[in-house]
């Protein structure tokens, strides 16, 4: 087998009621953390802690870092069916990513545990 074929790649996640489990008509394709527009954000977080010389973190500034990835690592979503958010099917773009990501935690939640489980972004 030849190891340099084995890639992480991108892969959609069906996002489920929190309490009965069902799709609720979202599907939100996510990068893996080895792509290159997460790495970006990645380093450019990673420069301006370094460029400030503070290397103590708050909660919130982790908080606030794991959303930049999760944003940055976002890279579609399909609203089907009758889901909507706000009245309507919202266009993919980063400012309505961050409105659902937001205001839907457990949308974010999902999405994040999904990212944070790195062998799901290889194929068998």
């Amino acid at each position: 087998m030849d190891i340099s074929s084995i890639k992480a790649n991108a892969r959609p996640v069906e996002i489920l009621h929190p309490h009965t489990e069902e799709k609720i008509g979202l599907r939100i394709t996510v990068l893996p953390e080895s792509d290159p527009k997460v790495k970006k954000v990645q380093r450019e977080i990673t420069d301006r802690q370094l460029g400030k010389r503070k290397l103590k973190l708050t909660a919130a500034q982790l908080e606030a870092q794991s959303f930049e990835l999760l944003v940055a690592a976002t890279d579609g979503w399909d609203w089907y069916g009758d889901a909507d958010f706000e009245g309507e099917k919202p266009e993919f773009t980063e400012e309505n990513v961050r409105k659902v990501y937001k205001k839907v935690v457990f949308i974010r939640d999902q999405v994040k545990a999904e990212f944070d489980d790195r062998e799901s972004f290889y194929e068998g």
